[in-house]
């Protein structure tokens, strides 16, 4: 896929197709760049996976550690990149559970949502996290690989228009970007259009 002006420099794994599959193969021949590069793409979907299950600060952490050790050492069993990113969550939810389960009885603890930390505890070991945390983050990484193929002016307008809050007048954002106001609405029509065609292209529409 070409890609816009503006857009981050291509690394080689991008440059070689930029997909899951070429990725993995790269990171399970023991590739240079390869695991670094899957971290910088997935790390945060980790993470996040983590927050999920909210746990204190230092277990989460040793969470995100236990969850990448366990990726890299069952990468290989992965039947089908395409579901690389449901995998990568289910492997890390389980990891981020088996923190509470090392827990005493005692000790565990009502969560934020108000679910017990013994509920989660009792989540059988080879399930995968319930549907709604799954469907949110596997949307929020796809539409984070979206943002990341487009160019710098038009991530900077998503951000304006959908995640800054307060959210910016047109007034203001044409400031910022040093563009007549009259310019804002087709320019972020294209950038929304350049989004949806990087989901459809990917089937994830």
């Amino acid at each position: 896929m070409k890609r816009p002006r503006g857009a981050a420099p291509l690394n080689i794994w991008e440059e070689r197709d930029g997909s899951p599959e070429t990725l993995i193969e790269g990171c399970l021949s023991h590739a240079p760049g390869a695991w670094q590069e899957f971290l910088r793409r997935y790390s945060r979907l980790i993470y996040a996976t983590v927050n999920r299950v909210d746990l204190p600060v230092i277990e989460r952490e040793d969470a995100f550690q236990a969850a990448i050790a366990a990726i890299y050492a069952n990468l290989a069993t992965l039947r089908r990149p395409a579901k690389l990113v449901p995998w990568i969550v289910g492997i890390t939810w389980r990891q981020a559970i088996n923190s509470i389960r090392k827990r005493p009885p005692e000790i565990r603890q009502p969560r934020a949502d108000g679910v017990f930390d013994g509920e989660l505890a009792t989540w059988p070991a080879t399930e995968p996290p319930p549907d709604e945390v799954l469907v949110s983050l596997e949307r929020a990484q796809q539409t984070g690989e979206a943002l990341a193929a487009l160019s710098e002016r038009c991530r900077r307008l998503i951000q304006y228009f959908f995640y800054e809050d307060p959210q910016p007048g047109y007034g203001e954002i044409a400031r910022r970007e040093g563009i007549p106001i009259g310019s804002l609405g087709p320019t972020r029509a294209r950038c929304l259009a350049r989004m949806r065609r990087y989901f459809e292209e990917r089937g994830w529409l």
